[in-house]
């Protein structure tokens, strides 16, 4: 977590406490600035993703349908809209506080039918489980094995075959949960070969019993590779390594690599 990011969450906690945010007005203006922070120093290695993959030839036809998995309040879903206006954006998220904020700020797109907002976690299955909402940062809600509050999940698979929908582009944002967003994906990564957009925090990772080593394992297991959004290679296992610990917090682009040809770097 950086400085501007715990200054936020800390100002977050000291207007729940003091009652401003109780004002419709001071809530909009904290969300106007929390938006904009996301945008332009949290979201910088998920808007360099996003920009790599509108400036290819084929995007805009390629990327027909995209999930944005933890949506919470809208601000990448919003980034997606801006890239790639011809796409349907079917986002999830279950903290009834955040899809409220999504709701308000992508109305128009929601009713437009470009965006559709499902209020449920990703998960591994489909039923219902443990989570814990956080009371100031709600970006780091997350599941939690001995908690009795529940959200509603479903897997990826049994939305993709529930809805007979292709997938053409996946963001997942999961605080650390990664490997059950993938373990509930694994036929429609294999069958509809999307390309995926994954935040990667090796800390929150770490400390939910995951590796990163584990998790590239699998997917390459599954035939994806890592690209560099700057020149459009493909980043080896040990140069992915070194982006991860410089960065702490960083969005990786895969790709199935039957898709994408490039040199190792």
């Amino acid at each position: 977590m950086n400085r501007f990011q715990k200054n936020l969450i800390e100002m977050k906690s000291f207007l729940d406490k003091s009652g401003i945010l109780n004002f419709r007005f001071s809530q909009i203006l904290y969300w106007y600035i929390y938006r904009f922070y996301k945008r332009q120093y949290e979201g910088r290695s998920l808007h360099r993703v996003i920009r790599y993959l509108a400036h290819n030839p084929t995007s805009h036809e390629k990327f027909k349908v995209i999930l944005d998995v933890g949506a919470h309040i809208g601000s990448s879903t919003d980034l997606m809209i801006e890239y790639f206006p011809q796409s349907r954006i079917i986002a999830f998220e279950p903290d009834p506080r955040n899809t409220e904020w999504f709701g308000n700020f992508l109305s128009q797109q929601i009713t437009k039918g470009s965006v559709e907002l499902i209020k449920k976690a990703i998960w591994s299955s489909s039923g219902e489980i443990p989570f814990t909402f956080q009371a100031s940062n709600t970006a780091d809600n997350k599941f939690d094995a001995g908690s009795d509050v529940k959200v509603p999940s479903i897997s990826i698979d049994d939305y993709a075959l529930r809805t007979g929908i292709k997938i053409d582009l996946m963001k997942i944002d999961v605080q650390g949960f990664e490997w059950e967003v993938i373990k509930g994906s694994l036929v429609t990564l294999q069958q509809q070969r999307p390309s995926l957009i994954l935040e990667l925090d090796l800390e929150a990772l770490n400390a939910r019993g995951g590796s990163e080593n584990e998790l590239f394992d699998l997917l390459g297991e599954l035939n994806y590779s890592v690209i560099n959004p700057i020149d459009g290679k493909t980043l080896n296992r040990s140069r992915v390594k070194d982006l991860i610990a410089a960065e702490r917090c960083i969005d990786l682009l895969l790709v199935p690599i039957s898709d994408k040809v490039t040199e190792k770097s």
